[in-house]
């Protein structure tokens, strides 16, 4: 796209559409998948935002979690939309669940340590088919510290299997904390995706965005249309 349709991803070497597509909803049940919508319709919705200049689309491994072992969750019907030809510059983020007892979501064992984080992010890889674009940490939760997160991204970039790294739901000093720990490695802060919309302007009123212009840490908005609410 031109200069002015996308954006760097923070001081990473990502470039992205400045309109990203999150796909909360695929694959799963619950909202519809199966019934009211399948993967032809996903990929229909794809072709149309790929002809309108998006390339930036946002999953995360428990989206859909309950169809993996059908191929049918969010990083899977991503990864083979996105592998289709003409789809080479498609920038994929996914992000990993912090809580222990995900395994009961996604299987294997229960998730305490670095390991852990990198065997989900291996993964993810598997699910989406290639390295992940973007990789990050979809919110904090007390029984990782910030330091075992940030040496879990660290240890994905550095592996080659994220191109680049980020965070999501940090306030701004977790956001902080988050970029020290990874400049000591030289490695960039990409972004910080957080809810963000003009009926919740919390990113604004606690500093949050100011702190990350500062950083140079993008912000990524979820939900910025309210889930529909402010169409």
């Amino acid at each position: 796209g031109s200069s002015e349709s996308s954006t760097a991803l923070g001081a990473s070497k990502l470039r992205v559409s400045k309109l990203g597509i999150g796909t909360l909803n695929w694959g799963d049940e619950s909202c519809g998948f199966g019934k009211q919508y399948g993967e032809p319709e996903l990929a229909e919705a794809f072709e149309a935002l790929r002809a309108g200049g998006v390339n930036f689309f946002d999953t995360a491994e428990v989206y859909g979690y309950k169809n993996i072992s059908a191929g049918l969750s969010s990083e899977q019907i991503l990864g083979r939309l996105a592998s289709l030809p003409g789809n080479e510059d498609v920038v994929i983020g996914s992000k990993v669940f912090t809580i222990p007892w995900t395994n009961l979501l996604m299987g294997g064992g229960f998730r305490l340590g670095k390991e852990s984080l990198l065997t989900a992010l291996k993964g993810s890889v598997d699910r989406v088919g290639r390295p992940l674009d973007l990789w990050s940490i979809h919110f904090p939760f007390p029984t990782f510290s910030q330091p075992v997160l940030m040496e879990a991204l660290k240890e994905g970039y550095d592996l080659g299997l994220v191109k680049a790294v980020g965070v999501s739901n940090y306030s701004a000093a977790q956001m902080e904390e988050a970029h020290g720990l990874l400049s000591t490695s030289g490695i960039p802060l990409a972004c910080n995706q957080v809810k963000y919309n003009m009926l919740h302007r919390q990113p604004e009123k606690e500093g949050l965005l100011a702190k990350a212009e500062e950083l140079e840490v993008n912000l990524v908005a979820y939900s910025p249309l309210a889930s529909g609410y402010l169409t």
